[in-house]
């Protein structure tokens, strides 16, 4: 499977057991085991009832009375339980109690995100539900689908896109299609919907595609605006902006994303301080297009600025060297980052507090006041639109 899936013991193959819980944050791969969990009931037991828990209108244990409770009218009843990561404790509790029944015609499908720190509750209740997996083989099973990680992007995309729309995209395209909309698998999703309305049955996932399709669709990111910014181009910065403005501009994103942009160039530029010889290493290996020589130099660097770790080497390239975000860093002073920061902070607190309208005059003197630089002693003082 393209995804990281495990599926727990217990489910016999071809089997339908009476208790599935998709467990996992990658949420497309989770939509799909569920429509193919529902087909392969219809193809067993022809026409089912699908029922679909709503916590705002309904509650567990009903949910609970109605799936242990024999259908007066007969039929096959499927019970789907969304978003069990916002279940507590007490309703996976009571949850729970299906996990030991053993019915013939009610199924029930639980979906969480990923079990962990943040969802501790949900944690305990998958251990609960993988233990009875392994005790009752073919009545509950449990499939984990976690995201790949970031630089595994684009193989994901390689072997989903096949099983979600018939289509085939090669790896070089889909690295383009993560540049140009990011991994975020909805977002992608999204996207790839798109792009199969616009071609033909069966026609691949071309560059070309891609490029009339996405990037003709899509809002300017913010990211995009701050990357623009990073590299002193005002001109695509300001027509981003006009790009955000005539869609759905957001102050706080935008002013946010700029601010992260910026203060991974002052941690680069702090690395450099403490370790030159790292960076000229790594500087040396992207102009000889030392491709090896590159790695361990560029995931120091990655890592200094926080935006990633060695645990992610093929970062590198699109993180690092494709956007040249050591030459932003090197392109700016200290000083010159510092009062970008205050100018950011005081329109961020004023927007907030009502004090400031960050409208797109506003915002156009803010671009080109960051690309500019602080050039008069006043300057250093915090934007206040004045």
């Amino acid at each position: 499977m393209a995804q990281r899936a495990r599926k727990t013991a217990g489910a016999a193959a071809g089997a339908l057991p009476f208790f599935t819980l998709l467990a996992g944050d990658d949420t497309v791969s989770r939509e799909r085991a569920r429509t193919q969990l529902l087909d392969r009931i219809r193809a067993a037991r022809g026409e089912i009832t699908v029922e679909i828990f709503d916590s705002e209108q309904q509650t567990v244990a009903g949910l609970t009375e109605r799936v242990l409770t024999p259908s007066l009218f007969g039929g096959v009843r499927v019970f789907v339980v969304p978003h069990a990561e916002s279940l507590d404790t007490e309703e996976l509790a009571e949850l729970e109690q299906l996990l030991g029944a053993s019915l013939t015609d009610e199924y029930v499908v639980v979906e969480g995100d990923k079990p962990g720190e943040d969802h501790k509750a949900l944690a305990g209740f998958v251990r609960k539900a993988e233990k009875r997996a392994k005790e009752a083989a073919g009545a509950c099973q449990v499939v984990t689908l976690l995201k790949p990680p970031p630089w595994k992007t684009a193989d994901w995309l390689v072997a989903n896109t096949p099983v979600l729309f018939g289509r085939r995209i090669d790896r070089a395209d889909a690295e383009y299609l993560v540049e140009r909309a990011g991994d975020d698998y909805d977002m992608l999703r999204s996207e790839l919907e798109k792009i199969d309305l616009y071609l033909d049955e069966g026609k691949p996932v071309t560059r070309e595609a891609i490029a009339g399709i996405v990037e003709g669709t899509r809002e300017a990111a913010a990211y995009e605006l701050a990357q623009a910014l990073g590299r002193k181009e005002i001109g695509r910065a300001l027509g981003l902006l006009d790009s955000l403005f005539s869609s759905s501009f957001y102050p706080p994103a935008c002013i946010g994303a700029i601010y992260r942009h910026f203060w991974s160039l002052l941690r680069i530029r702090a690395f450099e301080q403490k370790e030159p010889e790292t960076v000229r290493a790594f500087m040396r290996a992207v102009q000889g297009r030392d491709r090896d020589g590159q790695t361990g130099p560029g995931v120091a660097i990655g890592k200094a600025a926080g935006l990633f770790d060695e645990r992610q080497p093929g970062r590198v390239y699109s993180i690092l060297i494709k956007s040249r975000l050591v030459e932003q860093a090197r392109s700016f002073s200290d000083d010159h980052l510092r009062a970008v920061f205050r100018w950011l902070h005081d329109i961020d607190v004023g927007v907030k507090t009502g004090r400031i309208d960050a409208g797109k005059p506003m915002m156009q003197a803010l671009c080109i006041r960051v690309v500019r630089g602080p050039e008069r002693p006043e300057d250093e003082r915090a934007y206040a639109g004045e």
